[in-house]
């Protein structure tokens, strides 16, 4: 199951137990006004009248049932608001397992730099030595609302280097994630080549390995890979080498501790 379908199911589930809620709801309001519905409305409790007691019964069992309604309505708006959540998590995000991870981000970063070719553009216009009008013009072509064009250029208001310099960091943020997503994506397809199902990468300069499996393995495989040290990271299990478990070597049909290979 991907990032992006556990999402889901966990999206499924708040909309589903907020409409139960909901439902719980309006059963225990419907409950309580059903309950003093005999009642005429702004009658007192008449003290010492032989209604007294099932009129004080009535009002403490409809209070009841209104205060679970109340409950279940503050749990349903819990829910609802945590569904909203995985919603805007799921139309914003590109996770790294999503299957058009690479063409998103790849289209992300062509994004960025068109951004900060338009800011670099944006400076030099409103340094040269144009006119006003001019200026505006050539903004307005860059795809500056005229408004605003004419509003820097009075104002001389360049591009601020910090914007410049955020818009870089989240270029070269996305150029290595978009690296990291390839290496991931190249070592699940070794994986899905490889005769077992299974590959092992030596990471450079250390003695630990990567173990990437072309399906979920068992959950008995992923408990002894937890128990011998080994942490998801990235689509594969990193952990060191002397310590891979008993159970993947047999997958692997390795018998000594020796003979791992990339």
């Amino acid at each position: 199951m991907t990032t992006r379908e556990r999402l889901e199911h966990k999206l499924e589930k708040r909309e589903e137990w907020a409409a139960k809620a909901s439902e719980r709801c309006t059963a225990e309001f419907e409950t309580a006004r059903q309950i003093t519905e005999h009642i005429p409305f702004g009658q007192p409790i008449m003290v010492g009248h032989h209604s007294e007691s099932m009129h004080r019964r009535a009002i403490e069992r409809s209070a009841g049932h209104m205060d679970k309604g109340c409950e279940a309505y503050n749990l349903a708006k819990y829910h609802e608001s945590k569904a909203r959540g995985l919603q805007d998590q799921l139309e914003r995000t590109i996770f790294s397992d999503d299957e058009d991870a690479v063409e998103r981000i790849e289209a992300k970063i062509a994004e960025r730099e068109a951004l900060q070719e338009r800011y670099k553009n944006a400076n030099k216009i409103i340094r040269s030595k144009l006119t006003a009008d001019e200026k505006v013009t050539e903004l307005v072509k860059l795809g500056f609302v005229e408004e605003h064009a004419k509003e820097r250029v009075e104002k001389n208001a360049q591009i601020p280097t910090y914007a410049m310099t955020n818009n870089n960091s989240e270029i070269r943020r996305l150029k290595q994630r978009l690296v990291s997503i390839k290496a991931r994506n190249a070592r699940r397809e070794a994986a899905e080549q490889s005769e077992n199902g299974i590959t092992i990468t030596h990471c450079t300069g250390t003695a630990y390995i990567e173990v990437t499996f072309a399906e979920k393995p068992d959950r008995s495989i992923i408990n002894d890979l937890k128990t011998s040290g080994f942490y998801w990271r990235q689509g594969s299990w990193h952990g060191p080498e002397t310590a891979l478990p008993t159970s993947v070597r047999t997958l692997l049909g390795i018998a000594g501790k020796d003979e791992v290979s990339e």
